[in-house]
């Protein structure tokens, strides 16, 4: 994956953190929700395994910031964010740092 990519999704995994921090209760929230949707359609599209990634958290987000959905979800609103702002973000940089030490030709972007 070429470095200024690479550099450009673990910026953007930084804003997201930075949102999620910031807006860490669960309810209806859309300028939150907004903000992590676009972030999160900034890291599609560079490696087919980051854009599910990226999917899953909007799609987490979806129900945290929903008026009673995060509720109902297996853990909770704890395990919503747990996952959205740090299980997630790490696998996604964790296959960043993957792809960067594989030589070009071996990418399957």
């Amino acid at each position: 994956m070429a470095m200024e990519i690479s550099q450009k999704i673990l910026s953007t995994l930084n804003e997201l953190e930075t949102v999620l921090r910031r807006h860490d209760e669960p309810g209806v929230n859309q300028s939150a929700l907004r903000q992590v949707h676009s972030l999160c359609i900034g890291l599609k599209g560079h490696h087919a395994y980051i854009t599910e990634k990226a999917g899953r958290i909007m799609s987490l987000a979806d129900i945290y910031y929903s008026a009673r959905r995060y509720l109902k979800h297996p853990g909770g609103p704890d395990a919503l964010m747990a996952e959205m702002s740090f299980q997630l973000p790490n696998v996604i940089r964790s296959q960043v740092a993957y792809l960067d030490s594989l030589p070009m030709n071996q990418q399957d972007d």
